[in-house]
């Protein structure tokens, strides 16, 4: 819904160049889910923190934290 407003106003008779680079706050802006979706996984899975090893560390012998890991999935879950 904001991509009209993200768009730079282009001179008439401007370049491609210039016409494709009036889009770049549309592309930048693009690359956030991207971004988030790693940050997520990244937390997730332990390789940005040290959250998972102090879970497993903690209750890694408790049959239910196994089950929940073999079960939960990390960032989107299983709808079928």
């Amino acid at each position: 819904m904001n991509v009209p407003a993200m768009i730079e106003p282009v001179p008439e008779g401007a370049s491609q160049v210039t016409q494709i680079l009036s889009y770049k706050r549309v592309f930048i802006s693009a690359l956030s889910p991207l971004f988030m979706t790693w940050l997520f996984r990244g937390e997730a899975d332990g390789t940005i923190t040290n959250a998972v090893e102090l879970s497993k560390k903690r209750y890694g012998d408790d049959p239910n934290f196994k089950k929940y890991i073999e079960t939960v999935p990390l960032i989107v879950p299983k709808i079928f």
